[in-house]
């Protein structure tokens, strides 16, 4: 009875502080760090382009009224765009060298648009009435003549180049697709393109070269952003195979382990080819587990979660400036929480299905340089969990982000950004699909898991200098500021809402393949910490290599 009395005060005494943390907080302590992400890669090699010819002279001087256009073999263009670049000719008397320029307007305006082969010219004619036909060749695509020496086998990457001839024109757009999509593949980089007369009339040839990627990939990562109650300082390590089956497919692993082991996550996942037009599919499983320490460690408290996860991705739009993202997902999620001082388990599953868009857009703002880029995701479920009946049943919410970075010149760089995520219908969410304003990736002064709930949204801000670089070392530092707002989608007088809001200085450093960083936030506004001992300054420091 006195044992039972002791761990009723001490369950009690911590409630004062937070919510005992559960594996659906546990859950979102072991994303992939975002520093590891790789970018996209752009670089794809120019294409020459026929260079536009000086107009023919003809030595007789013989002019031709002309009073009207007509086009020929346009497909691809606006005929009412191609006049507007030569009606000032109409109604007039013109030389054949005029009616050279002409032409010359008309293949401009094709190149502009990105069809760097197409070519306009004066067909033999009689002219009616006076009205001269202009004829156009846009340009098709003939064969791809491909030199390959990368992870990939010659017949995926011929698969992906010749889905850019499903237009039948030859434009930069879908020639750069293509390009792109073999870039985004594992295990291959395109080097080389050439374009040559093809064989048929009105056709080009393309000599293409790709050659191989790194085999591999890794990264290992250490950080302090853990949670106290599970082990403050942590190691991320993830490896990856790129086509180890030698069609763009790619097989990996990523953990985290927390320095006293209370936290243990791992993940395996298989990202493979579903289509040669870009179309890719992913398999996952994960585990992770978890005990509480410090407060809660007398209560025993431990728990797992299991998940399995499949989706599927699409590039609807993919140009070096601009991508778009389309993405279907399903997640299976077991979950359970223990309390073994007193024999108290607690299971719960869930089923889900999403859909969800990425946009990213390189662009010029004011003259200035940009980038904005965007995700939204729809997700809808169902939750088996009889233990709580105001989460238990079906649930959906709608989550996103904003970010745009703008550079003001090569030593000013100022980010913005917007988090969010809502709740649909009148129903709470489990802790596993809550949203949390605290982490290092959220309002930084706040420890990881700091008030989560249904509805809530993170405003960012960080203005960064770029430092003179030396010995190789690229470094800046920064000044940032967030705040977030977070409440319950039905309020029950458990949680209420709350603001929360910091400032803070960084320093980050890349050498090579090393990279680190760290950041000093201090707690700003009313609201202080509650999830651990209350402190208004956090110090946040990250060291990671990645290969």
């Amino acid at each position: 009875m006195k044992k039972n009395t002791i761990l009723i005060s001490l369950i009690s005494a911590n409630a004062l502080l937070a919510a005992q943390p559960t594996i659906g907080d546990i859950q979102r302590q072991v994303q992939p760090p975002k520093e590891v992400e790789r970018a996209i890669n752009n670089a794809i090699p120019s294409i020459g382009e026929e260079p536009l010819k000086e107009p023919m002279m003809e030595e007789s001087g013989k002019r031709i009224e002309v009073k009207g256009f007509k086009f020929s073999g346009v497909v691809h263009m606006s005929k009412d765009k191609l006049l507007s670049r030569i009606k000032g000719y109409v109604g007039q008397t013109h030389t054949f060298s005029d009616l050279q320029k002409m032409t010359s307007l008309i293949t401009k305006a094709y190149r502009e648009e990105g069809y760097f082969v197409a070519r306009a010219y004066i067909p033999k004619q009689r002219m009616d009435e006076g009205i001269l036909e202009i004829a156009i060749i846009e340009g098709n695509y003939g064969a791809f003549h491909l030199k390959n020496s990368s992870l990939v086998s010659n017949e995926r990457v011929q698969g992906m180049l010749e889905s850019a001839t499903r237009e039948n024109v030859i434009s930069t757009h879908t020639l750069e697709r293509a390009m792109l999509l073999i870039n985004d593949t594992p295990g291959v980089n395109v080097t080389g393109a050439d374009v040559k007369p093809g064989e048929n009339v009105g056709t080009s040839d393309f000599e293409m070269k790709t050659e191989a990627s790194n085999p591999y990939s890794a990264y290992i990562v250490g950080d302090n952003y853990g949670s106290k109650y599970t082990g403050r300082h942590r190691v991320n390590v993830g490896v990856s195979a790129n086509s180890p089956l030698g069609y763009g497919d790619k097989f990996g692993i990523n953990g985290v382990l927390s320095s006293t082991t209370d936290l243990k996550n791992g993940k395996v996942y298989y990202n493979f080819p579903v289509m040669d037009n870009g179309l890719r599919g992913e398999v996952s499983a994960s585990r992770t587990t978890y005990s509480l320490a410090e407060e809660y460690k007398a209560l025993d408290a431990l728990g797992h979660s299991t998940t399995l996860e499949a989706s599927l991705s699409y590039p609807l739009i993919r140009t070096r400036l601009e991508s778009l993202h389309l993405s279907l997902g399903y997640a299976h999620k077991k979950m359970q929480d223990e309390i073994e001082s007193t024999n108290d388990v607690t299971k719960k599953d869930s089923n889900a299905l999403s859909i969800g868009a990425n946009y990213l857009k390189h662009h010029t703002l004011f003259g200035l340089n940009s980038t904005l880029s965007s995700e939204l995701k729809l997700t809808k479920g169902v939750l088996d969990s009889p233990s709580n009946s105001d989460t238990d049943g079906a649930y959906a919410k709608v989550a996103g982000s904003v970010e745009h970075t703008m550079a003001f010149s090569p030593q000013y760089t100022l980010t913005t950004s917007l988090r969010f995520q809502h709740a649909l219908g009148n129903k709470n969410l489990d802790g596993s699909e809550d949203f949390s304003l605290g982490g290092a990736y959220g309002v930084r002064a706040f420890p990881d898991g700091e008030h989560s709930a249904e509805n809530g949204y993170i405003l960012g801000a960080e203005l960064f200098y770029t430092l003179p670089s030396f010995e190789a070392i690229t470094h800046k530092a920064s000044l940032f500021a967030d705040t977030g707002y977070a409440t319950m989608q039905n309020e029950n007088g458990t949680q209420e809402s709350r603001q929360l809001s910091d400032i803070g200085i960084g320093y980050q450093a890349s050498y090579k393949q090393f990279f680190g960083k760290a950041q000093i936030a201090r707690v700003i506004g009313g609201d202080k910490v509650e999830s651990e001992s209350e402190r208004s300054t956090k110090l946040l420091v990250q060291l990671g290599f990645v290969y």
